[in-house]
């Protein structure tokens, strides 16, 4: 028997590393198959070419023929090779750091996939795609992780899907900054509630509205339903919001109550010149979610807002903040929850406002600083 699928005879720590280590060969398998890919499209165009230069009648374009071909010999459907040539092509052609991060099987193809299917229907410029390259790469560098402790497999990209998305919407909205207060509008103009049937009875509502209004609503209903179990309600939390919703919209609002405590976090993290209103750069909530800079503003100058100033190198980060305790100052928490917008662990997307900070290398062998947490 191979002894790599003897799994009884591996601790619990092997049995899940040895997992990362497959995960890296099946990434970096796919990632071979995009290149022979590209491969063959290449000649395909060159072989394109030359019928051209004989005669321009030729019906198949260098794409269509290798998605013909491809499909038929490897036994996939036309969608998917024409999809996994696109996001090839792409990558090895405009983000070639990431398209590396892919061959050594450090980056799989799903997340690489939601890179190029991001960005290629969002920006053509080759100034604003050479910056986005960039941006994304050294976002990836950052997210590497070595912690499965194994001997000859590399780190690995471990941040979530939802914080890359959050990450590429981000830095798409940077350089697609003239146009962002536009497509709010549209999108804001959109908003509505829709109803749908269930099965056994039941049904489903939405509202769309902005995202920190969502937010705040959401915030209101969690508070009222803890309050509702300390007094001894035995609906879960989830039961008792729906509840709570559908009496304060249907008019049984008697009797919901609301609590006077902990006022809703809804952090944002923006630059000084977007709230001035002489940038346009977007802003980002605690969690990752992307606004733009008009709703950034408006968030910003609410009646109750409160600002706190993070101080910036020239290169545009955040100075380093410490102290000798253990607990983190106030400013030492704002730079962080600024800093990371959502849970340092791979794998957790939710929002640094709701998590709880600790020591990366343990106190007082490391003292308490934004960089230690």
């Amino acid at each position: 028997m191979d002894p790599d699928l003897d799994l009884g005879a591996v601790d619990d720590h092997d049995l899940l590393a040895r997992g990362v280590a497959d995960g890296v060969a099946e990434a970096r398998a796919s990632a071979r198959r995009w290149a022979r890919l590209v491969e063959f499209h290449r000649r395909r165009d060159a072989d394109h070419r030359a019928r051209e230069a004989v005669s321009p009648h030729f019906t198949l374009t260098p794409r269509q023929e290798t998605v013909v071909e491809v499909s038929a010999l490897w036994g996939l459907g036309e969608g998917r090779v024409r999809h996994e040539l696109n996001v090839a092509l792409f990558l090895s052609s405009h983000f070639t750091r990431v398209w590396d991060l892919c061959l050594s099987g450090q980056l799989d193809t799903y997340r690489a996939s939601v890179i190029a299917d991001n960005v290629r229907h969002a920006v053509s410029d080759p100034v604003q795609l050479f910056k986005l390259a960039a941006r994304i790469s050294a976002f990836l560098e950052r997210h590497l992780s070595d912690a499965h402790g194994l001997p000859g497999v590399p780190a690995v990209v471990a941040c979530t899907p939802k914080q890359l998305r959050n990450k590429l919407t981000y830095e798409i909205n940077r350089v697609r900054a003239a146009d962002a207060a536009e497509r709010h509008r549209k999108a804001h103009a959109g908003r509505r509630t829709r109803a749908s049937d269930l099965e056994d009875g039941m049904a489903h509502l939405g509202i769309t509205s902005t995202v920190d209004q969502v937010r705040l609503a959401d915030h209101r209903l969690t508070l009222a339903a803890r309050d509702l179990r300390r007094q001894g309600d035995g609906r879960t939390i989830e039961q008792l919001k729906s509840d709570l919703a559908m009496d304060l919209l249907v008019g049984r609002e008697e009797g919901v109550p609301t609590p006077s405590y902990a006022r809703p976090i809804i952090n944002l993290t923006v630059p000084v010149q977007t709230v001035m209103g002489i940038a346009d750069e977007p802003g980002e909530l605690s969690g990752g979610t992307i606004v733009p800079a008009g709703l950034a503003r408006a968030i910003a100058s609410q009646p109750d807002a409160t600002w706190h100033r993070m101080l910036t190198d020239p290169a545009g980060r955040m100075v380093e903040l410490s102290t000798t305790s253990y607990k983190p100052t106030p400013p030492i928490w704002r730079h962080v929850v600024a800093e990371w917008g959502s849970c340092f662990e791979p794998a957790c997307s939710a929002p640094a406002t709701g998590v709880e900070l600790d020591h990366r290398i343990p106190w007082p062998e490391r003292e308490t600083s934004t960089s230690q947490l």
